[in-house]
């Protein structure tokens, strides 16, 4: 009975010193203290609930204030240690004594009231229906709040929350700031809004504060820099703005610090040359930082990764930032920083990443570069680099990517680089480089994209880039390579990329490259290639982007397109191609871009295509310039994401397909919030479009919401469909070169983004309609060679529009830019046509033709019978006298 009063003694100590704590706070009691007594009091609910009385008794006595409590729990638990040596002790007593340390653990083990109702407001500020894994979070008098997910907690106090990942949405309660004895918050790949709590300053004892991934906004809180236990700071992928606290500077104990990906402004601290127990990364990326970089960073010498890239930086590049000899990792690209390329980066022999990409750098390469024994990546393309590439990056013998590309190199490419046989990466494009493609490039055998585009190399493709059989992406692209293309290249069958285009290129397409059975882009246009298409490309049943335009390519299109399925872009553009369209094209159901334009080709078009499940994703048909003759059928107006429709100078007849106006491409306005369905926002290919008469436009991307119709130079006739105002995306509308008859219909002037009408050269009449003055963005305007007549209607915009808008032709028009005033009485002739087709007999009466004649003979006649001066005249022209 003796030991069981002693160990309750012991156990009401031990209640009052925690009471205590939790009542008073460290203003009367020392935080340790407060925390190695809880640690006695209420075990952690991972561990075991009865504990032994001498570790208890050297917990205690660790403490250091003289509290009641510390002196009654050191003189009970002496007590408790000679009652527990005692032989005597009755087993029975032991068994209570037992009994008696279980329940009083089991009254201690819920939350103190403060942190229970941080919690709870927590809970209530987040969306519950949005988070199953808060579904545990009830009132503590239904379960203990230290088993809630997600919640740990050591003695009566939280001091962890983990939460990332759980959907949370909502807001942080200031009242977090009430967990001081928090050490990890980790609310990261959630939802969460609002501020950060300036509150959080409180949490003194937080070494990990994680809140990256969220929607969080507003500045960062200086009071931040209070935590000096702080370790891990990750704000990385919110929306937080303003400027970064110089007080971050304060945290001496900051190993990793994350804020990229924000909108971040104003200069780097100087302050943060103070963190220098930062080891693993600085990143900054993605943000709106101004300035020059601090060449106090350079004190970071325990520093791993540094990313500062994505900014608006200025300023020469520190060469202090050598002096961080830890940094494996150097990130500076996409920034306007100006200067040379420090040489100093060259004695960075640990250093494995430097991207200097995308910025206004002047100057040549550092030969010193070559010194970066463990280099794996070097990216300083998109500058204004000059001079030669230095061989000695040929000493970089681990090296796996090199990009100088969008430079101003010039000179060969150094052969010592083909000796670098870790290189998976070769980028050299859009410089001014010269010379041939050395053939020893075959020795890089980890290369798997090799880009050599946009420069002046000469020679021919060495038909050694077939035993680079790793090789993925190859563009050769815009140079002055001559030759064939090597049919050794079907023996890099891993092949997905390969771009010959805009080369002087001969012969023909080996068919040897229908065995690149992984082939996904092939652009190999603008060459001289002649002969057939290779049926054997049918094989290469991944190709998405096939484009052969703008070559000598005869014969017809015989490509089984039932194979083909994957295509998006398909481009044959510009050839001597005969033939009809394949009837197979039905099959390419996820076709985007179909351009057969340019060609000779002739027939009908398919009847097959008719097929409501077919080219359902085309976007853009060019068919111009061709010998396809026919109507336009019907189905091209089931077309939905047609945005593009080019059938001019073809032999097409009849009438215009009066469902051409529910093509729904060309109802998406330039600012409506609506898109088509499926398809990316641009589609990326050259067309060469002729909008405003002779001269054309080069579209590089064609925007979803651009829309083009041109049906000129055919044979079609009737009138022009009433409903073409529904096309209110429309921009260019180009039908001139027709025998189209009938009026301008007047709901043409509800095509607001109209920036093209080229209506001339039809058999058009009637009044021009006033509601063209509402095309405030039309820039061509083109009526003549028609049969319109009346005023010509004005306004501010109407009047810019000169005369060759509306003449020749037009006989019966006035008003303003013509001389002819509306305010006389014109009298119409009888029938006008258009200019280019008007017959004599059509605007001369004959009879009238000879009566005049007759009488104007006769009249001469007479003059000269009864008049003398005009017989002398003719007769005798030397009695004529000068008076």
């Amino acid at each position: 009975m003796t030991a069981m009063l002693l160990f309750m003694l012991l156990a009401m100590a031990e209640l009052s010193l925690a009471q205590s704590c939790d009542r008073n706070g460290p203003a009367l009691m020392n935080e340790d203290t407060c925390r190695q007594a809880e640690k006695a009091a209420v075990p952690n609910h991972k561990q075991q609930s009865t504990e032994g009385a001498s570790q208890t008794k050297d917990l205690v006595a660790s403490t250091t204030l003289g509290h009641p409590a510390a002196a009654l729990i050191d003189q009970t638990r002496e007590m408790a240690d000679f009652a527990s040596s005692e032989s005597s002790f009755h087993t029975k007593d032991r068994a209570m004594v037992s009994r008696v340390r279980h329940l009083t653990s089991s009254n201690f083990s819920h939350l103190s009231p403060n942190d229970e109702q941080v919690l709870l407001a927590f809970r209530d500020s987040m969306r519950q229906s949005q988070s199953a894994a808060m579904a545990n979070w009830t009132n503590a008098n239904q379960n203990d709040p230290c088993t809630w997910v997600g919640v740990t907690c050591q003695g009566q106090r939280v001091v962890e929350l983990q939460l990332s990942g759980m959907n949370l949405e909502g807001e942080i309660t200031p009242l977090i700031g009430n967990l001081t004895f928090l050490s990890t918050l980790n609310l990261s790949l959630n939802s969460i809004y609002g501020r950060i709590p300036p509150q959080l300053g409180q949490c003194r004892n937080i070494s990990i504060l994680d809140l990256r991934t969220n929607s969080l906004s507003g500045f960062i809180p200086i009071e931040i820099g209070q935590m000096q236990n702080l370790t891990t700071l990750w704000l990385s992928n919110n929306n937080l703005s303003g400027p970064i606290p110089v007080e971050i500077g304060l945290l001496q104990n900051l190993q990793e610090l994350q804020l990229g990906n924000n909108s971040l402004t104003g200069r780097i601290p100087a302050s943060l040359g103070n963190c220098t127990s930062l080891v693993q990364s600085l990143t900054l990326n993605r943000n709106f930082l101004s300035g020059g970089i601090p060449p106090e960073l350079g004190k970071l010498t325990r520093l791993w990764y540094m990313d500062l890239s994505q900014n608006n930086l200025k300023g020469n590049i520190p060469p202090s930032l050598t002096n961080c000899t830890s940094l494996l990792g150097v990130w500076l690209g996409n920034n306007p920083l100006t200067g040379s390329i420090p040489i100093e980066f060259g004695i960075s022999k640990q250093l494995h990443y430097l991207d200097l990409s995308g910025n206004k750098l002047t100057g040549n390469i550092p030969v010193e570069l070559g010194m970066m024994s463990q280099l794996l990546s070097i990216n300083v393309g998109t500058n204004h680099l000059t001079g030669r590439i230095p061989s000695s990056l040929a000493n970089c013998t681990l090296i796996n990517y090199i990009q100088l590309d969008n430079n101003q190199l010039i000179g060969h490419i150094p052969i010592e680089l083909t000796t670098l046989k870790s290189l998976i990466s070769l980028d050299l494009s859009r410089n001014r480089l010269i010379g041939n493609i050395p053939s020893s490039l075959r020795n890089c055998t980890s290369l798997t994209s090799l880009f050599l585009n946009n420069n002046e190399l000469t020679g021919d493709i060495p038909s050694t880039i077939g035993m680079m059989y790793r090789l993925l992406v190859l563009d050769l692209s815009q140079n002055n390579i001559t030759g064939n293309i090597p049919t050794s290249l079907a023996n890099c069958t891993s092949l997905k990329n390969i771009q010959l285009a805009n080369n002087q290129l001969l012969g023909d397409i080996p068919m040897q490259l229908g065995r690149l059975t992984q082939l996904q882009y092939l652009h190999i246009s603008s060459n001289n290639l002649s002969g057939n298409i290779p049926l054997a490309l049918a094989n290469c049943t991944l190709l998405e982007y096939f484009d052969l335009g703008n070559n000598w390519l005869s014969g017809p299109i015989q490509l089984d397109f039932n194979k083909l399925n994957a295509l998006q872009i398909f481009s044959v553009n510009a050839n001597d191609l005969i033939g009809g369209i394949p009837s197979s094209l039905a099959y390419c159901t996820r076709l985007v871009l179909g351009d057969f334009s340019s060609n000779k080709l002739s027939g009908n078009l398919p009847t097959q295509l008719v097929n409501s499940s077919s080219l359902q994703s085309l976007r853009v048909r060019r068919l111009a310039n061709n010998k396809i003759e026919g109507p336009i059928p019907s189905w091209i107006g089931s077309l939905q994401q047609l945005q593009l429709l080019d059938l001019s100078n073809n032999k097409f007849a009849g009438t215009i397909p009066s469902n051409l106006t529910e093509l729904q491409g060309f109802k998406v306005q330039e600012n409506s919030t609506n898109s088509l369905v499926g398809g990316s926002s641009t589609l990326q290919f050259q067309i060469i479009l002729y909008p405003r008469g002779d001269y054309g436009i080069l579209y590089t991307y064609i925007l979803k919401r651009m829309a083009y119709i041109d049906l000129s130079e055919n044979n079609l006739s009737g009138t022009i469909p009433l409903d073409l105002g529904k096309l209110v995306g429309l921009k260019y509308l180009i039908l001139s070169h027709n025998v189209l008859q009938g009026e301008i219909p007047t709901n043409l002037g509800e095509l607001l983004e109209l920036e093209a009408l080229d209506l001339s050269n039809n058999q058009l009449s009637g009044e021009i309609p006033t509601t063209l003055t509402q095309l405030n963005n039309l820039g061509t305007l083109a009526l003549s060679g028609n049969n319109l007549s009346g005023p010509i209607p004005r306004s501010y915009h109407f009047d810019s529009f000169a005369i060759n808008s509306y003449l020749p032709g037009n006989l019966g028009l006035c008003g303003f830019p013509l001389n002819t005033s509306c305010s006389e009485n014109v009298t119409l002739p009888s029938k006008i046509v258009r200019h280019e087709d008007n017959q004599f007999s059509e605007i001369v009466s004959i009879p009238g033709l000879y009566l005049g004649l007759v009488i104007g003979f006769s009249s001469v006649v007479f003059t000269m019978i009864f008049w003398d001066k005009a017989w002398n005249f003719v007769f005798h022209p030397q009695s004529l006298r000068v008076a």
